[in-house]
């Protein structure tokens, strides 16, 4: 698996490493599937370990967004840390594909992701989670 995911209330961390597959994807729409069902939420996808995306799974990946419900008023932000230009033209192929329903914002460290993701949420009035909390604090300072 090149795809690790891990949610803690209102927020979806998404960490992609090696080269993204297929066989990845079925787990990251359960997660965002779950996230939905539960109300609004961010999303941090840290691409920095990620070798690359073929085409064809960007593709699939577009078409199974599609399939999902709405998410416009549930999927407050997506925080895309990336460093790689094989990122960069992964996810700019990604938006030009299928629009994700949300706000992308790019950084190019996580903690300015986490940051980001921490005041979206609290601009929301959502209880920030405890894996975002040091980061918000810090933004506070």
């Amino acid at each position: 698996m090149s795809i690790h995911i891990s949610v803690t209330g209102p927020f979806v961390d998404v960490v992609v490493t090696d080269v993204l597959s297929e066989d990845d994807l079925p787990r990251l729409f359960d997660a965002f599937d779950s996230a939905r069902r539960r109300g609004p939420f961010v999303v941090l996808t840290d691409t920095i370990g990620m070798k690359s995306a073929p085409r064809p799974v960007i593709m699939h990946f577009a078409d199974g967004l599609k399939k999902l419900p709405s998410m416009k008023e549930l999927w407050l932000g997506d925080a895309v840390v990336i460093r790689s230009p094989l990122a960069r033209f992964a996810i700019s192929t990604l938006v030009l594909v299928a629009p994700l329903p949300t706000e992308i914002k790019v950084f190019e460290a996580r903690y300015e992701a986490e940051r980001w993701c921490a005041q979206i949420l609290d601009h929301a009035r959502i209880r920030v989670p405890e894996p975002l909390m040091t980061s918000s604090v810090a933004a506070r300072r």
